[in-house]
Parts: C-alpha cells; sequence; structure tokens
C-alpha cells in the first residue's frame, strides 16, 4: 500500500505539470513538454518534465540528472539546496515518465513501463539520448535562456525507483559513455526481464566508469513470483564489491516504497558528485581472470589496419580440437580432431547474448593457454576450458556488430562502425606451433 501511496502522489504531481507549460518550484522552474512520436516505442506518448534551478546561465552546458517515473520534490529541493553550497555543479534534471499507446479517447492500450524500464537492452538509454534530450533542447525558460546539457558522461547521472532503479543501472551500464553515476532507489533487480542475471555479468566484465548509490528496504518484495527484491539488491551489492566499483550501499527499514530513498536524495546525489569533475575511471576489477589478461593503462586505440588474418573458426594449442559459432544462437561448438577427422561435435562453449544469440558468427581465436577469445557486441568473452565465461573485455562501441577481429602476439584488434583499434594484453595468441598447453581439469 505504501509502494501505491507513494505513486499516487507521484502521479498527482505529474497531473499538475501538464496544466501549465512553466512554474516555479523552490528557486527554480519547470518547464514541460510531451513527445508523442516515438521512433524506438512507436505509438507512445509521455511527458517530459524539466527542472531548471535558479541560476543557470545558458552560456554553457549544465550538468544533468536524468530522472525516471516521477520528478516529485525530493530532486528540486536537493538540487537547489547542493548547488547552492557548491556541493553540486549547475545541474539540470530532465524527467521522463514511462510511454503510454493510447487510443483516440484517451484511453490506454498499453503500458510500456515494464517494457522501458525492465528490460537488459541499451534501448532505453539510446531513446534518451537521440529522441528525448533533442527536444529538451528546444525548451527555453520563461526569460527566453536556452537549455543547453553536458554531453561529458562524467557531468551525468540517472536515478529512479523500483522498475525505474533497475533502468538507471541499466542505461549507465550499456552506455558509460552516457551516464557515470547512477541512484537507485528500491530496484527491480529481479526475474522480471532478464535483471536477476546482473550479478554474474559485474563479476566476469571489465569494470565500467561506473559509481552507484544503491538504496533498499529491509522487506522489499512486492511479488513473492519474482523472489524478495532485498535479496537481489544485496547480490547487486555483493557482486559490485567483488568488482570493486565505487559503491555505496545503503539499507532501510520498510517495505516496496520510495520514500527512504526520496528521503536520502541530498546524501546521494552529494556523493555521486562529491569530487566533481574529477572524471570517474575504471576500476581494477576482483576477478583475477580479468586481471590476468588486461595490461595496465593499455585501453583500446585506434590503428591504421588490422593485423593478421580473422576467422569464425579456431584451433585450440596442440591441434586437438577445432572450434566454430554457431547461428543464431549463443554457443560454440567444438569437434575432437583425431586421425584428420572432425568427430563428436557438440555445444560446448556456452556465452552470455541479448536472449537470441547473433546471426552473424562470432569472430573466434585462442591464446597459448587454451582460452578462448570471442568477439561479440556484449564484449570479448573469454572462456576456460571446459566452455565457461570467465572475464569479458570491453570493446569501444558497446552493443554495436563486431566486423572484423584478430588477435596476434599480445594484441587484439577489432574493427566496429569502419573504425580498426588494437589493444595490447597479457596473453600471447596462439599459433600452429603452440603447444598443448596445461588442462584446468574438469573443475
Amino acid at each position: 500500500m505504501k509502494h501505491l501511496t507513494f505513486y499516487k502522489l507521484c502521479f498527482c504531481a505529474t497531473l499538475l505539470l501538464t496544466t501549465s507549460a512553466v512554474y516555479a518550484i523552490g528557486q527554480g522552474e519547470i518547464l514541460t513538454t510531451s513527445l508523442n512520436h516515438s521512433i524506438r516505442y512507436p505509438g507512445t506518448q509521455r511527458t517530459i518534465n524539466v527542472y531548471v534551478p535558479q541560476g543557470y546561465h545558458d552560456d554553457q552546458p549544465a550538468c544533468m540528472l536524468v530522472r525516471l517515473d516521477g520528478l516529485g520534490t525530493a530532486v528540486p529541493q536537493a538540487l537547489d539546496s547542493l548547488i547552492q553550497t557548491g556541493e553540486m555543479p549547475m545541474t539540470i534534471c530532465v524527467n521522463i515518465l514511462p510511454g503510454q499507446v493510447k487510443d483516440s479517447l484517451g484511453n490506454v492500450l498499453r503500458y510500456n513501463r515494464s517494457n522501458e524500464f525492465d528490460r537488459m537492452s541499451p534501448t532505453f538509454a539510446e531513446f534518451i539520448e537521440y529522441e528525448v534530450l533533442p527536444l529538451v533542447q528546444t525548451l527555453k525558460t520563461s526569460d527566453g535562456r536556452a537549455i543547453r546539457l553536458s554531453s561529458n558522461p562524467n557531468d551525468r547521472a540517472i536515478t529512479g525507483l523500483s522498475s525505474s532503479g533497475i533502468a538507471a543501472f541499466t542505461a549507465a551500464w550499456f552506455h558509460p559513455d552516457f551516464y557515470s553515476k547512477v541512484y537507485s532507489i528500491v530496484g527491480t533487480f529481479v526475474p522480471m526481464r532478464g535483471g536477476d542475471t546482473y550479478p554474474g555479468l559485474i563479476r566476469k566484465y571489465e569494470p565500467k566508469p561506473i559509481r552507484i548509490y544503491l538504496q533498499d528496504n529491509d522487506q522489499d518484495t512486492w511479488n513473492l513470483n519474482l523472489g524478495s527484491w532485498f535479496e537481489y539488491n544485496q547480490l547487486m551489492a555483493s557482486a559490485l564489491e567483488y568488482a570493486q566499483y565505487d559503491l555505496l550501499k545503503v539499507w532501510n527499514p520498510g517495505g516496496h516504497n520510495g520514500k527512504n530513498g526520496e528521503n536520502q536524495m541530498v546524501d546521494a546525489l552529494r556523493w555521486l558528485f562529491r569530487d566533481w569533475p574529477q572524471p570517474i575511471e575504471h576500476t581494477i576489477s576482483g576477478n583475477k581472470q580479468v586481471t590476468s589478461v588486461v595490461q595496465t593503462g593499455e585501453k583500446w586505440q585506434p590503428t591504421e589496419k588490422l593485423q593478421g588474418v580473422s576467422s569464425t573458426q579456431a584451433i585450440y594449442p596442440g591441434g586437438v580440437f577445432i572450434a566454430r559459432g554457431k547461428p543464431y544462437s549463443a554457443c560454440v561448438c567444438t569437434w575432437i580432431m583425431a586421425d584428420g577427422e572432425e568427430q563428436f561435435g557438440e555445444e560446448f562453449y556456452w556465452l552470455h547474448s541479448d536472449g537470441v544469440g547473433w546471426e552473424q558468427l562470432p569472430y573466434l581465436a585462442f591464446d597459448t593457454l587454451g582460452w578462448l577469445y570471442v568477439a561479440t557486441p556484449m564484449g570479448i568473452q573469454i572462456c576456460d576450458h571446459n566452455g565457461r565465461v570467465r572475464a569479458i573485455l570491453d570493446i569501444p562501441y558497446p552493443n554495436t556488430p563486431i566486423e572484423d577481429f584478430t588477435f596476434v602476439e599480445n594484441t587484439l584488434y577489432l574493427r566496429q562502425n569502419g573504425l580498426n583499434f588494437a589493444r595490447k594484453i597479457q596473453r600471447t595468441a596462439s599459433t600452429a606451433a603452440t603447444p598443448l598447453p596445461k588442462s584446468q581439469g574438469e573443475g
């Protein structure tokens, strides 16, 4: 019931916002507009509110806080307070309500909230970036100031509650080039649309330049069919700590409602922006497989051309078996090599994917220790001898098709968006002369 009351209050506030284009709250102004023609979410209609703190000047871009699910009063008050004390830079808040599809009479035919917020996908972050923000930056304040927002991820934070709490994390996870700071309030990291798989991915991925304030309540369970929200938030915290992210977790008494999280808005934003404008850097992962591969200080760098010859099949060191990707799947098959023939083929290497696999076969390469490198839009997935992904390296353009990939000596080469990149690592590529490596056993 507390959950429903909170949303009712937010919804009432939204109704007030839609009655006027501009009005004052606290020290600043709220501008409102609608987005009724979306490319990524066809047919949806939604309201967008923009809070512009007092003292904003349009001679330079402001920092940005994206708020999902309802502006309320906590965000404007927190921004007013922290900007006035100098604990935050000038920051404009863009509030985005979930989309709905309505008929000509205004009846809702489709609620799009869960589809937009709970899905593990870059789509909603890209919707904000390429559809919402261009619209927002056409607005002007009552005295004619243009809305100018920074495109630097270090100047951007995103927050939401419940389904929009996971949406805030998802936006930064898939696009750390858009957001570096996340405040998740009672986030739904549960088996709703794949959010329960985040802890495993976080442990395997090369850390991203993200800072996270994670809040939940100790009795947070909205639907028992999906498990305990609090237990999943604890798993998220454990994984983020293991991967050595800059994390602050705050557990409060209560059920599934945003009251505690809203009350902590000042503390959360102060913590997230505490050393601005210092950038949030990649951390050193607690995953030993990641650290044994990554070469400190080496990142993807532009290169004139790729070295070596790419292939969608690879031969294990010593020539004992051959690996090939399988179309429209998220696995790599292997065949034992015996007497010059391929035998005993099976789906052996299991990969992380978006749930449907990839039409294009992934590029493959082994290192001299027998670890398989698979170039996928999710990153370079590194598999152990027994077919399990143990580490995932980032790529220059996340969630973008891999156009080519090679591994030569101690350097990975990659092509995306027609551009070539190279990155040195601590491992060495296998060649025809590489001997059979020591087995890892069946563990």
